[in-house]
C-alpha cells in the first residue's frame, strides 16, 4: 500500500494525528484538548516538525491522539472528531510532509520475522494457554476469539509504554518474546476498509445475538452525541 495524503485526510486517527502535531506549535490550548481552530504558522511549526522526526516519535504522537481525542473510552471522541475532520484539509501540509518523509516506512508489508508475542497475566504465572482450540470463546457477538494468538512486530522503543496502556496489560510484569512467523503462512493484510469487507464477506459468520456496545463509548454513541459528526459528509470514524 502507497501512504497517501488523502488516506490521512479520511482516517480518524489521521485526522487526529494531524491534530496533535499542530497542537506542537500551539500554546493556547492545554495538552489534552482538540484545537477548534487552526493556525497557519503552527501548522509550518508541525511540518518542520515532522521532517525532523524519527518514525518512533510519529507512531508515540499517533497513539496519543488515537487514545485521547478518537479512542473508544474517550466521552469527547464525538466532538474532538467532528473539529479534526472540519480542519483536516487546512493541515494538508503536515499530511504531505508525513507522506514525504515516512511513506515507505509506513507502507512496508509485516516483518514475519520480527514478530514479537507481549504476555502479562500474573494471575496464570505467565503459562500461555492453548490458542486456536475453541473458536466459539468470542468476545461480545463475536467481534474477536479469545483463543486466538496476537502478535507485533517489533516496535520502536518510543511507544513500549504507550502500547501497554492500549492493550490493557496489566497486571504485569510484562515480557516480550521473539516469535518468528513461517514466510509461507496465509496472511491477509487489511490497508483500507475495503480490505476488511472483502475478509468478512469471504469468511461469513451470522450474528447470534445483540451485541449491547455499552463499553464503547467515544464515536459510538448514542445518535444524539454524535449528530455534529454525522453531519460531516467526509467523517469515517462512525461505526
Amino acid at each position: 500500500m502507497d501512504l497517501r495524503v488523502g488516506d490521512l485526510l479520511a482516517a480518524p486517527i489521521g485526522v487526529t494525528l494531524l491534530d496533535r502535531i499542530e497542537l506542537e506549535g500551539r500554546m493556547d490550548f492545554l495538552p489534552f484538548d482538540a484545537l477548534s481552530d487552526h493556525d497557519p504558522s503552527a501548522i509550518q511549526i508541525g511540518v518542520q516538525l515532522v521532517d525532523a522526526t524519527t518514525v518512533g516519535a510519529l507512531l508515540d504522537l499517533t497513539l496519543d491522539a488515537a487514545n485521547h481525542l478518537a479512542g473508544p473510552w474517550s466521552p469527547g471522541a464525538p466532538s474532538s472528531l467532528a473539529s479534526a475532520y472540519k480542519l483536516a484539509s487546512a493541515r494538508r501540509p503536515i499530511a504531505e510532509a508525513i507522506c514525504r518523509r515516512f511513506g515507505s516506512q509506513l507502507a512496508e508489508r509485516p516483518d514475519m520475522a520480527s514478530q514479537e508475542c507481549w504476555w502479562s497475566d500474573a494471575r496464570k504465572g505467565g503459562v500461555v494457554p492453548p490458542a486456536f482450540t475453541d473458536f466459539g470463546s468470542v468476545y461480545g457477538n463475536g467481534e474477536f476469539p479469545w483463543n486466538g494468538f496476537w502478535t507485533v512486530t517489533s516496535p520502536p522503543p518510543e511507544i513500549h509504554d504507550d502500547l501497554i496502556g492500549a492493550w490493557e496489560m496489566v497486571p504485569g510484569p510484562i515480557s516480550r518474546w521473539r516469535l518468528s512467523v513461517r514466510p509461507d503462512v496465509r496472511l491477509w493484510t487489511i490497508d483500507r476498509p475495503s480490505d476488511w469487507a472483502r475478509l468478512v464477506e469471504t469468511y461469513p459468520k451470522v450474528a447470534s445475538e445483540k451485541h449491547s456496545g455499552w463499553e464503547l463509548p467515544g464515536p459510538n454513541q448514542h445518535l444524539q452525541d454524535i449528530r455534529l459528526l454525522m453531519a460531516l459528509p467526509a467523517q469515517n470514524a462512525v461505526r
